[in-house]
């Protein structure tokens, strides 16, 4: 009985981390998923304000639009050698 009981035991402390791994494994892969979408959302952004700022429009009309800071456009624009050509 006293093996058994052991054997009890040392299954639900097995089960019990297997657990906690599935978890952890579905917590990061939601957060990587987060990261991945966001990470899209700011290349289209950019890719926006880059045919934005082509077609002439200022800055903060551009991040206005994109509902982001002017130093990003700024950033993205002088990232693509066309900072200039956007309106100031």
């Amino acid at each position: 009985e006293e093996v058994t009981s052991m054997l009890d035991v040392i299954f639900d402390d097995t089960i019990h981390r297997r657990k906690q791994q599935e978890e952890a494994f579905a917590a990061g892969e939601a957060q990587g998923e987060a990261r991945g979408k966001k990470a899209g959302e700011l290349k289209k952004a950019r890719e926006t304000a880059v045919e934005m700022a082509r077609i002439g429009l200022e800055k903060d009309v551009i991040a206005g639009v994109l509902k982001v800071d002017v130093s990003q456009v700024e950033k993205w624009l002088a990232a693509e050698s066309i900072l200039s050509s956007a309106g100031q």
